[in-house]
């Protein structure tokens, strides 16, 4: 499995001109790195790094993240790695987040948008125990939106069947929790 992973993130450095880059960086952090963070690079992921940096160690995290209007403020920072998940190289980012995903303690998603993640979870069943879904206001109530078009009742066809496997719901509001609880099983 590593094997594999790595020969598919080296055809991707063709993809993806940082690659080489991240990939030196991670295989000397690989060892370190305890917990997964994968969401959308918004305004609320520097407070929250702020928090992590002064009660937990930040070498034990990674953030990878898809690019938002808010990703400049989150570039240079350590172990958080931005993408462009319409670029032809997000496929080394999905396998990065794959591979992370294996060997990490616990996984944390901030937000269930993304349909080709929610694919990659659906078709990976090793991730169970160790996801703790961090529900968004849109993961839950977008039930009640009409989708109009076909990307969008596919992407809310495989969030239902990824919440469903989801064994940790974070949220602060109880209310929350039930309705995932009510509505997704």
């Amino acid at each position: 499995m590593l094997h594999s992973v790595f020969a598919v993130a080296h055809f991707s450095r063709l993809l993806c001109p940082e690659a080489a880059l991240i990939d030196s960086m991670l295989r000397e952090e690989m060892k370190k790195i305890k917990y997964l963070h994968v969401g959308v690079a918004t305004v609320f992921f520097k407070p929250l790094l702020d928090v992590i940096d002064e009660e937990f160690d930040r070498d034990e995290h990674l953030f990878i993240l898809s690019e938002s209007i808010s990703t400049e403020a989150l570039r240079g920072e350590k172990n958080v790695i931005v993408f462009n998940p319409n670029s032809l190289g997000a496929i080394y980012y999905y396998f990065l987040i794959l591979f992370y995903l294996c060997f990490s303690k616990r996984a944390f998603f901030h937000g269930l948008f993304d349909l080709r993640l929610l694919v990659l979870l659906c078709v990976a069943p090793f991730w169970e125990g160790k996801m703790y879904w961090l529900a968004w206001g849109a993961d839950l109530y977008d039930r009640y939106y009409e989708s109009r078009t076909v990307r969008a009742r596919v992407t809310k066809f495989f969030r239902a069947l990824v919440i469903r496997r989801v064994k940790h719901i974070v949220t602060y509001l109880r209310g929350d929790y039930r309705r995932a609880l009510e509505w997704f099983g």
